[in-house]
């Protein structure tokens, strides 16, 4: 079983709307961060979320998110993938993720 957290980007915090972009998966070197298809972000917010998975990138642990993501993105609770780390980032594309279909 290999600990995984999916990270949202608040898309209207007023309603809560929240989409997936990225899942951390914990790998014995440290963090692996998988992005998610951005096909249904809406246009005004892709430049910030490029932004924000650059600083996913420095993420050394599933929790805390890197301070430098900011506020309108949030961590999932922590789940955990039924296979080995090597093949945990194809699972969560295959599972958690949406697909760009």
């Amino acid at each position: 079983m290999t600990p995984i957290r999916l990270v949202f980007y608040v898309i209207d915090p007023f309603t809560d709307v929240r989409q997936a972009i990225a899942a951390l998966i914990s790998t014995e070197r440290g963090v692996t961060v998988v992005r998610a298809p951005l096909v249904t972000l809406p246009v005004a917010a892709r430049a910030n979320v490029e932004h924000i998975l650059l600083d996913l990138d420095a993420a050394t642990t599933l929790d805390p998110l890197p301070f430098e993501v900011g506020a309108q993105v949030v961590g999932g609770a922590v789940l955990f993938a039924p296979v080995p780390a090597a093949q945990a980032p194809a699972w969560v594309r295959q599972a958690l993720l949406p697909s760009a279909a």
